[in-house]
């Protein structure tokens, strides 16, 4: 028996240190993303299945489905778990109920480990909603062009100049006519 316990007790110490190990991972990988300073929250679209526990377990005892996500919540842009209570919806959209979130490095281990085999999933995510967002500034600048344009032409009207090498943007006074 003493061999057993000798054998759990050396196990027990490599959990703990491949557990501690994976937090720093997920450290790195929130670090990395706020690096990119980005501003944009993503959901992976499918739910992970969590075991229903009637002990408590991070705040996420009882659920039955969550999302992985990063996101800016309470000021702090991480990477989360999100339970919505009805994985027909799509993550982001609401049925009424609130929903919870806990930093992926605060949720049990076996949560963190199936929210990080959905991080690829994040990834491609993340890329398409950057790629959404520089779309909507491109058409965003586009449109300010031709109003800017359709601007100038209006005589006694101040309007933008555009700016000249070394110069910002002014407005002036047009001509009247």
């Amino acid at each position: 028996m003493p061999n057993t316990i000798t054998r759990l007790e050396g196990l027990s110490s490599q959990l703990i240190e491949s557990s501690d190990k994976l937090s720093k991972v997920i450290t790195t990988l929130e670090s990395k993303l706020g690096a990119l300073k980005l501003d944009i929250s993503a959901w992976v679209k499918n739910p992970f299945l969590l075991e229903e526990k009637n002990e408590e377990d991070g705040g996420l005892e009882d659920f039955a489905y969550a999302y992985f996500g990063y996101a800016k919540i309470n000021d702090a842009w991480r990477l989360w778990i999100k339970k919505d209570g009805d994985p027909t919806l799509d993550a982001g959209e609401s049925n009424g109920v609130h929903p919870h979130y806990v930093q992926l490095n605060q949720a049990p281990r076996d949560i963190r480990l199936k929210a990080l085999q959905q991080f690829p999933q994040l990834i491609m995510e993340l890329e398409r909603q950057t790629e959404a967002v520089i779309e909507e500034v491109e058409t965003a600048k586009m449109i300010a062009e031709i109003g800017n344009r359709n601007f100038n032409a209006r005589p006694g009207s101040p309007y933008l100049i555009p700016p000249s090498p070394g110069n910002s943007p002014s407005l002036i006074q047009g001509e009247s006519g």
